[in-house]
């Protein structure tokens, strides 16, 4: 599969399922390269992932939808639970603030470079999942769930909770997304 392959075929995909045959240490190693590989500004190394699999993928959701007092989305629900998976994104704010102490200039712009790196991670870990033909989405449900997150996983208290991402086989593949055209998304002088 080519890049522009993984590229087309990465989908916000909701209808999934687990995949027996899933090798958990292949997703491991490749989340974790991924991360080694995935630039960051000024080298900050912000990023903080958890990785939750099965059961603990299954809980985490449940107790997602109890803080919404069980109203979300029962079909995406049960695609997020059903799913093999679910990674954590966060952001360590204690070396954002850290680096911004280094390096006073930009110290207002690190929490950006910050939430930059943190988007690259996300998009370069969905790509690569799809390279093992595994469907995922991006949630954000950071606000109502970050002080439980914290608790039960002992995230330390600098960790910003800024997405999750479940993961799996798809079962229904999601629609293509109308795009604009590229003229009005590109702009483009030569010489």
């Amino acid at each position: 599969m080519t890049f522009i392959d993984a590229l087309q075929k990465r989908h916000s995909e909701y209808a999934l399922e687990k995949d027996p045959s899933l090798d958990k240490e292949q997703v491991k190693a490749l989340i974790g390269e991924v991360l080694d590989l995935t630039p960051d500004a000024f080298n900050m190394q912000s990023q903080r992932l958890i990785l939750l699999f099965d059961q603990a993928s299954e809980d985490f959701w449940d107790e997602v939808n109890a803080s919404y007092d069980n109203k979300l989305d029962k079909e995406k629900l049960a695609g997020f639970k059903g799913a093999n998976g679910t990674i954590l994104y966060f952001i360590d704010q204690k070396t954002v603030h850290n680096l911004g102490e280094s390096f006073p200039l930009y110290k207002d712009a690190f929490g950006v470079y910050a939430t930059h790196a943190n988007g690259m991670a996300q998009i370069n870990i969905w790509n690569a999942l799809t390279t093992l033909n595994l469907g995922a989405s991006l949630q954000h449900y950071g606000p109502a769930i970050e002080t439980w997150v914290k608790e039960r996983y002992q995230v330390p208290e600098d960790y910003q909770l800024v997405a999750q991402m479940p993961f799996g086989k798809v079962v229904t593949p999601a629609e293509a997304k109308e795009k604009l055209p590229r003229q009005e998304k590109l702009t483009v002088f030569e010489h």
